[in-house]
């Protein structure tokens, strides 16, 4: 039976065990005012069976209610307390080992469940069962520490908190990512601490667990880094360690909704932003003094952190990605811009008709500087797009990609796009 229609219930068996007979009193009152009335010995009386029902449904409701805390009456605006050894707070543990602490409201660990394999590694031997909050948090990461998860390298934790009861919920977070910090600290390690306190997942949150396989604190922390960074694609960021999305959530401007942070995420196993754009302008055969505008960004694709370098200069724009712990080139993509020919660069004898289909092949070759024993899968198409006739090249050299778009009257390559497979 619900509460509320246990509720009900009780009031009706009152209210018949007890019929409100006030106006009759006060009407026999008034007609024998002023009488002496002679009060007879008191006998005892068989009490109702029905006032006795009552009686003992209210005496066992209540004294269920104390046990578990269900019993809640109109207007009551506090979530009712869960009854000692149930579930309080659910707490989540995400490095990349996650774990899953259930835990009572005062805060004995009812299981510890490992989210992923790492963290089988992290429970394995360990028995949590009963032990105390605190104890169960120092001895989890103790052991990511041991077994290398936290470090100088990667020093960002997750820690995620569902309670009903959201103002006690915040406390927890709060808490914990106290000790938490204070507990990386004392390893000398500089701690970066995300955390929230969430609800039940929403359908976003829940597709993303039910997909992949996270824990619904790391899915709740990507979707706020796609809201911050709409470019960013869920099935690129869920490979990700907590540290590269530390990383990629404070790069940009503006915070994240609904997480706090502390300390900054550690960049020392990657190659860094100027590194980034010095192998980049390399790659291009491009000065820094050459170009008119230069950025670099971190970006994410296939469960891997990336710098993107987008640079220009007077005659082309390039976007080169870079692997961040490598500095490996991953794409290379050039745009030439078309500059009208002046008198003085205009060939004195001009080509006439179409270059054909070899001789745009060669000039690809030339510029990749290959020849045709060195490539593959060879593709050479015509065609005409916006008011030009153009020769698209493609053909693959080892694990490279190139594409050329090529000027079928003049020659003139206006497009390279050259992408490393690794």
């Amino acid at each position: 039976m619900r509460n509320r229609d246990l509720e009900q219930t009780l009031r009706s068996a009152v209210h018949k065990a007890a019929p409100d007979a006030l106006d009759n009193i006060l009407s026999a009152c008034d007609a024998q005012r002023g009488t002496i009335i002679a009060m007879p010995p008191r006998r005892r009386r068989n009490v109702p069976a029905r006032i006795l029902a009552a009686a003992a449904m209210l005496a066992i409701v209540i004294g269920v209610s104390a046990g578990t805390g269900l019993l809640r009456f109109p207007g009551a605006d506090q979530p009712a307390a869960p009854a000692a050894g149930q579930v309080d707070s659910i707490i989540e543990l995400d490095v990349n080992p996650s774990i899953e602490l259930q835990v009572t409201r005062d805060e004995r660990v009812l299981s510890a469940t490992a989210l992923n394999p790492d963290a089988e590694a992290i429970l394995d031997g360990m028995d949590l069962q009963n032990a105390t909050l605190d104890v169960a948090i120092n001895a989890l990461i103790g052991s990511m520490l041991k077994n290398g998860y936290i470090s100088d390298l990667q020093n960002s934790i997750l820690v995620t908190v569902e309670n009903d009861d959201r103002a006690r919920g915040e406390e927890l977070q709060k808490r914990l990512a106290e000790e938490i910090g204070a507990l990386l600290s004392a390893s000398s390690v500089e701690p970066a601490v995300l955390s929230q306190t969430v609800s039940a997942a929403d359908e976003t949150v829940q597709q993303m667990v039910d997909t992949y396989g996270i824990s619904q604190g790391k899915a709740a922390l990507i979707r706020e880094i796609m809201n911050k960074n709409p470019q960013l694609l869920e099935r690129n960021l869920v490979g990700l360690s907590i540290n590269e999305l530390n990383l990629l959530a404070a790069s940009g401007s503006g915070a994240l909704t609904g997480i706090s942070s502390t300390g900054t995420a550690s960049d020392k196993a990657y190659i860094g932003d100027q590194k980034a754009r010095e192998l980049a302008l390399a790659a291009a055969g491009v000065s820094e003094a050459d170009t008119i505008w230069l950025q670099v960004e971190l970006d994410a694709d296939d469960g891997r952190i990336l710098y993107e370098v987008e640079f220009g200069t007077a005659s082309a724009e390039y976007e080169i990605d870079l692997d961040a712990r490598t500095g490996d080139i991953v794409k290379n993509e050039q745009e030439l811009y078309r500059q009208p020919s002046t008198p003085q660069q205009q060939p004195s004898s001009p080509v006439a008709g179409d270059i054909g289909r070899d001789r745009a092949l060669e000039i690809a070759l030339g510029h990749a500087g290959l020849s045709q024993s060195d490539i593959y899968d060879v593709k050479v198409e015509f065609d005409y797009d916006d008011g030009r006739s153009e020769y698209e090249v493609e053909f693959e050299s080892g694990r490279t990609e190139y594409e050329y778009k090529i000027d079928a009257s003049t020659g003139e390559i206006f497009d390279i796009d050259i992408d490393w497979d690794d």
